[in-house]
């Protein structure tokens, strides 16, 4: 319980932070597991993204800090890496959560990695990013590494 607390304590705190040069975005992020996504950028190159993941066997949240750096003579695209961690629930049934089986309910906690590139349209507030996230499950669940890769569909505002 005390992880959990500390986790949401963070998620909170990172999505209150203020600056004014943030910018915000939100979408849906489609892949092997999808969710949905919210991006805050604290400056042009630094930002917190929070994925909640929906499945029929549970619920995973992840938070990450992500590093950006633009890709010389292509205006709109970035390339971008970070690190950050989740907390997961699962339910009881044996259904399928991120890779995992399980028969009973209960909770998993971990670290979590990501690399991605993304494009910014320039006339319309619109972003598209793919990447790949690794996840490492320090406590709960039945396996410890798994790989998540997506394609995200954000809107600036």
């Amino acid at each position: 319980m005390k992880y959990i607390t500390i986790f949401l304590l963070a998620l909170a705190l990172g999505a209150s932070s203020t600056n004014l040069k943030a910018q915000d975005l939100i979408g849906i992020r489609g892949g092997w597991y999808s969710g949905i996504t919210y991006q805050h950028y604290m400056s042009s190159n630094n930002s917190l993204e929070f994925i909640g993941q929906f499945t029929r066997g549970g619920t995973n949240f992840t938070a990450l800090y992500e590093i950006h750096n633009s890709i010389p003579d292509v205006s709109g695209l970035n390339f971008y890496y970070g690190a950050g961690g989740h907390l997961g629930f699962y339910q009881d049934g044996g259904h399928d959560l991120f890779g995992d089986r399980y028969n009973s309910h209960g909770s998993v906690i971990g670290i979590d990695g990501i690399i991605g590139i993304e494009y910014f349209f320039e006339p319309i507030p619109l972003q598209l990013s793919l990447d790949y996230k690794p996840a490492l499950n320090l406590g709960g669940g039945d396996i410890w590494l798994f790989s998540d890769a997506a394609l995200a569909v954000r809107f600036v505002f």
